[in-house]
């Protein structure tokens, strides 16, 4: 499949090529051919420029554009589902917890950093993104493919790295939006450089009553049969959200000493948990009335940058974090004869890091190289007042190496050790070959792994889901290759850029929540299993005023044994957006999202279909009316949108237990200046 796939690319894209090179040697022709004695006009027609890609580093890494959605007020799991490679799985409305997939790799195994501090708690599980609001973010890049030389354990799948507004660089934000389903939210930032000390301060703010519509799911059997549901549609109730979101960030610059940057985040989450839609004979189809959760985040971090230690291009950073998530479960009626359940965890993680960095010129070409040395205590203080806790180490060591000006190796060695899981040594080796500015080739080949969290291991019985203590670490090597290439223009074609890979991973003890019965799940090591497929991106422009961009990635996750499919994956995905207007004055909007189908179970008895969904919104810059009146706008932008989610309403679910919502409808206003 992989292989017909790359095969049908490569035709049109060596015609494409082929055409280029053509087109610029007939130009080069008609720029030197002048003959004597003869004075001619030169007309220079330019069919063809090529672009110039940056030096990415070996790995298959997005950096979304922020500045392409401004004025949108959208959420940060809305941006990262539309990266190649990616699957975000939701599992309700906005405010509903989603979790982001990875080359097939389900959440537990993405690591997610927010300024270098790693949110995947040794609790565990995936990381919540809905509880991160994209307006106090500066940066949101996606490395994709394993990632452990880098993060360590749980980066199998890759990275999620965010960056917050930093506090040396001014800019102020206001915005607003309510939506459907009585959902509202409100973000500001201020970052202020000052004589002696840079400040960066951010608050959001979301509510929702979050009870939606929705259509019921039929029960399927083994042997084809169904049964329809006892009501044809239901509420989803006990949904209602409100989160609180702050940063306060302080920095000092120390000249030649560095410079040190104090961060403070904080974030609050108060829900109703309605659990699992069931099919049973229930106006609230079986979800739970009462069930609630509270949780509480801290994140703190001080990090010395660039400090200088006195040799030629030798710097280091140092710096020490720590995060608490404390935690509180509740339900005084749960269902199926269960008594009142009350679970508290307060969930701790403490790393201290020093990375020294050199660059310079080496035997065998420039070097970039790179170490770490990582210290890190995990604990977790469960609802029997019993503490678990895990110490770690890891020993880090990385080159960049440039050759010829046109040939990047990157060869890197982790040594990992927890007192839990013991030893691990990860390899990893990667290669750039760029033999024209505006083409290159990568490939990697590593290895990753991801320790058993205390929730896989120890999760109490809650009477939906349960732990499993007898659980094996997971490990996988993993291999990919690929090219990009960009024109800046191309014929009628403005910055085309096109980017394919192909993908492989294997992947030993997976563990996976499955359900043992009809009313509980469990993690469970599946044994070992594959993820391969294809990404392919691409974006251009056609004139000033219309651009579309396209990524597709089919993805073959199954089970080595038996040929099963992964549970939790859709076998394709593809999202288009096309958009309309003229930059930073108007654009309409339309998107596009077919999502393949998912199976449910790890023997494939349960398969979601696949679906198409719609997207559009229309945002104009009000301040171009100040504009035309004689104002100054050069530093203010105020930007107001209305946008619709789910055009045609279809049903849809990533899980078959957590329906989403139909049509919904939301605006709002964003200043900048």
């Amino acid at each position: 499949m992989i292989r017909s796939f790359v095969m049908g690319w490569a035709t049109p894209l060596a015609a494409a090529l082929a055409l280029g090179a053509s087109a610029s040697s007939r130009l080069a022709a008609a720029e030197t051919v002048n003959p004597p004695d003869e004075e001619i006009e030169v007309i220079r027609v330019i069919g063809v420029k090529m672009g110039e890609l940056p030096k990415n580093p070996t790995s298959f890494a997005s950096e979304i554009d922020l500045q392409r959605f401004e004025g949108e007020q959208r959420r940060l799991e809305d941006l990262l589902a539309q990266t190649v490679g990616v699957q975000l799985r939701r599992f309700g409305a906005a405010g509903d917890r989603a979790e982001i997939s990875i080359r097939g790799f389900a959440s537990s195994q993405v690591v997610v950093q927010l300024d270098g501090m790693t949110l995947n708690s040794g609790r565990g599980g995936g990381v919540d993104l809905s509880g991160i609001p994209l307006a106090q973010l500066e940066s949101v890049s996606v490395t994709r493919g394993g990632s452990s030389l880098r993060a360590g354990s749980g980066a199998m799948g890759g990275v999620v790295e965010l960056r917050t507004r930093r506090p040396d660089f001014p800019s102020r934000l206001i915005s607003v939006q309510g939506g459907s389903f009585g959902t509202y939210d409100i973000s500001f930032y201020r970052t202020h450089p000052g004589r002696s000390v840079d400040l960066g301060l951010g608050y959001s703010g979301f509510t929702t009553d979050g009870d939606f519509e929705f259509a019921r799911f039929q029960t399927l059997f083994e042997d084809g049969a169904t049964a329809p549901p006892s009501t044809q549609s239901a509420t989803r109730i006990n949904n209602k959200h409100e989160q609180h979101n702050g940063n306060l960030s302080l920095g000092f610059d120390f000249d030649s000493r560095g410079y040190l940057l104090v961060q403070q985040n904080f974030s609050y989450t108060s829900r109703g948990e309605p659990g699992l839609e069931r099919a049973v004979a229930s106006a609230i189809a079986g979800q739970l009335r009462f069930a609630h959760q509270r949780i509480l985040r801290s994140l703190s971090q001080l990090r010395w940058e660039a400090i200088d230690l006195g040799l030629d291009d030798a710097t280091l950073q140092v710096s020490i974090s720590h995060r608490l998530e404390k935690s509180k479960f509740t339900d005084p009626q749960p269902s199926f004869g269960v008594g009142p359940i009350e679970d508290r965890f307060d969930d701790m993680s403490t790393a201290l890091s020093l990375r020294p960095e050199w660059t310079g010129t080496g035997w065998a070409g420039d070097h970039r190289l790179s170490g770490e040395i990582l210290l890190t205590r995990d604990a977790l203080l469960t609802t029997e007042d019993r503490l678990r806790e895990r110490i770690g180490v890891a020993l880090v060591l990385r080159d960049n190496i440039s050759l010829f000006d046109y040939v990047v190796v990157e060869p890197g060695l982790r040594f990992d050790w927890s007192d839990e899981s013991g030893s691990q040594l990860i390899p990893s080796l990667g290669m750039v070959v760029a033999p024209r500015p505006w083409l290159q080739l990568k490939g990697n080949v590593n290895r990753s792994f991801r320790n058993p969290s205390f929730q896989d291991l120890y999760l109490p019985d809650r009477g939906f889901i349960v732990g499993n203590p007898d659980l094996e670490p997971e490990r996988a090597t993993n291999y990919d290759l690929g090219f990009e290439l960009v024109f800046d223009r191309l014929f009628i074609f403005h910055n085309l850029r096109l980017a394919t890979s192909v993908f492989r991973s294997e992947i030993d003890d997976s563990i996976i929540w499955l359900p043992v019965n009809q009313f509980k799940v469990r993690p469970e090591n599946t044994g070992r299993s594959i993820s391969e497929g294809v990404e392919i991106s691409s974006s251009v422009e056609l004139g000033p005023y219309l651009g579309l961009s396209i990524n597709h990635t089919e993805l073959r996750a199954k089970t080595r044994k038996g040929g099963f499919r992964l549970p939790g994956r859709a076998d394709r995905e593809t999202h288009l957006r096309l958009e309309l207007g003229r930059a930073k004055v108007f654009k309409a909007v339309a998107e596009m999202q077919r999502t393949g189908s998912i199976s449910l179970s790890d023997g494939g008895t349960y398969v979601l279909p696949s679906r198409i969904s719609w997207n559009a919104s229309l945002a104009f810059d009000l301040s171009r009316l100040r504009q035309r009146l004689g104002g100054d706008r050069e530093r203010l932008r105020l930007w107001v949108h209305a946008a619709i989610d789910n055009i045609s309403n279809i049903a849809m679910r990533d899980s078959l237990s957590f329906p989403q919502p139909g049509r919904s409808l939301r605006m709002g206003l964003e200043a900048q200046w």
